[in-house]
C-alpha cells in the first residue's frame, strides 16, 4: 500500500468505529483545514482537530461512499445525517497526504446549505459547551 491507502485504511477505521482516537496520528503539525464554514483556511492545528472529532459526534452515521486517489492525495465523497435531524449532509474531502501518510491539508465541500448551518450551529454549541464546563447534549 502506498501513503495514501494507508491513510484511506486508517481514517475509514476511525469513521467505521466513530471513535476518534488516532485522528491526532493522521494529521501533520501544521494542517491546513479549508471548510464551508470559515472564509479563511484553519491552520491551528488544535481547532482543526476538534473540527475533525466534532464532525464524528454531530454526524454519527457518516461514512464515505466513492474515493479517487491521485498522486499524494485522495478524494472521499461522504454522506450522513445531522445528529438528531432527517438533514442529510453530502460532501466531498480532499486529502492531502504526505510521503509518512498522514494529511498535511483538507479542503472540504459540502451541501446542502441548510447541512452547513445546521452542522455550523452545533458545532457551535460544543465549543460553547466546552468552554463553559456544560456536557454536550444529545
Amino acid at each position: 500500500m502506498n501513503a495514501v491507502q494507508v491513510f484511506q485504511s486508517r481514517l475509514h477505521e476511525i469513521v467505521r468505529t466513530g471513535n476518534p482516537v488516532g485522528l491526532e496520528d493522521l494529521i501533520t503539525d501544521p494542517f491546513v483545514l479549508h471548510t464551508p464554514r470559515f472564509l479563511r483556511p484553519v491552520t491551528d492545528r488544535g481547532h482543526c482537530l476538534a473540527i475533525l472529532k466534532g464532525i464524528l459526534y454531530l454526524v454519527p452515521d457518516i461514512r464515505y461512499d466513492r474515493a479517487w486517489e491521485t498522486d499524494g492525495s485522495i478524494a472521499m465523497e461522504f454522506k450522513g445525517h445531522v445528529r438528531d435531524t432527517e438533514i442529510l449532509v453530502h460532501g466531498l474531502d480532499i486529502f492531502t497526504v504526505g510521503a509518512d501518510g498522514r494529511a498535511t491539508e483538507l479542503t472540504v465541500f459540502l451541501r446542502p446549505t441548510k447541512a452547513i448551518a445546521a452542522l455550523g450551529e452545533l458545532e457551535d454549541a460544543m465549543v460553547r459547551q466546552a468552554t463553559s464546563g456544560q456536557k454536550v447534549s444529545s
